[in-house]
């Protein structure tokens, strides 16, 4: 896996959120590296499948859903030689208040793919979409913290993070906005005092997301320079309901910085 602290790795997959659903684009070549990988190294899904009592892992065939329980859906692409999945939020409870299992798989879907996605990066050259953040680890069990997962933040997008910073309500309002949404369609409910939990900050310690729950929250450990690249953790981060819930505020906050203005230029960033 290139080093995410240093300029211009370009783009092998991107996160997206639609205002419904979360959607998982991938460089083809690397899509396809990635499916041959999980295909050849079964253990891991199959550890994965025991621990959390899950039915089997689908691997994609043509148009047909894929993943556990068929969480990945294929969906249609505007980019050439990208392929576009879509993963519909799942309800995290099921009608006793007990955590429903499909959620479980959908968030171990994501695990196993973004366990790839590490390593399966893609090569280029200069002028090329920048990869803006890379998901890490991705953990999944029923245990305390059992949602707990990190990203690396590219210095791309920590310099668009520094130079907004000055307008932050045109990335602070749709982020919140936007994890309170998943949060309502996860938990099928959203109570007025709770909405005060969900914040989306960046100040000298660097970006940080938060969510209602017990001071659950995603951000660096120590503060951090705006002039490189940087690592956040989530904190208290109990399952696919957190989880999933600050994944899309970071989907959110990679299609602002796609398309809001300015968007990031990479000619200027790749030269400082």
């Amino acid at each position: 896996m290139p080093n995410m602290l240093k300029y211009g790795a370009p783009a092998w997959y991107e996160l997206d959120w639609n205002g419904k659903s979360l959607f998982l684009r991938v460089n083809e070549p690397v899509i396809d590296r990635v499916v041959r990988s999980i295909a050849s190294d079964q253990k891991v899904v199959f550890t994965v499948q025991q621990e959390l009592e899950l039915s089997e892992f689908v691997l994609p065939q043509g148009n047909c859903a894929w993943g556990f329980n068929n969480a990945i859906v294929p969906a249609e692409s505007h980019k050439r030689d990208w392929l576009s999945f879509r993963i519909d939020l799942p309800v995290v409870f099921d009608s006793r208040g007990n955590w429903d299992n499909h959620a479980y798989g959908v968030a171990a879907s994501l695990q196993i793919i973004f366990d790839w996605l590490r390593f399966c990066y893609r090569e280029g050259s200069a002028g090329q979409q920048l990869q803006l953040l890379v998901i890490d680890e991705f953990c999944v069990g029923k245990y305390q913290h059992g949602g707990s997962f990190s990203a690396s933040l590219s210095p791309e997008l920590v310099a668009w993070i520094d130079h907004k910073a000055d307008h932050w309500d045109q990335v602070e309002t749709p982020v919140v906005v936007a994890m309170q949404t998943a949060y309502g369609q996860l938990r099928q409910e959203m109570q007025d005092g709770w909405r005060r939990d969900f914040k989306c900050r960046t100040d000298g310690h660097g970006l940080s997301l938060s969510c209602f729950g017990d001071a659950c929250d995603l951000g660096p450990d120590n503060p951090q320079s705006s002039r490189q690249g940087y690592t956040i953790n989530t904190h208290n981060c109990e399952g696919p309901l957190e989880q999933l819930t600050l994944l899309v505020g970071l989907a959110e906050l990679c299609r602002l910085a796609r398309v809001v203005e300015p968007p990031i230029d990479m000619s200027r960033l790749r030269g400082r």
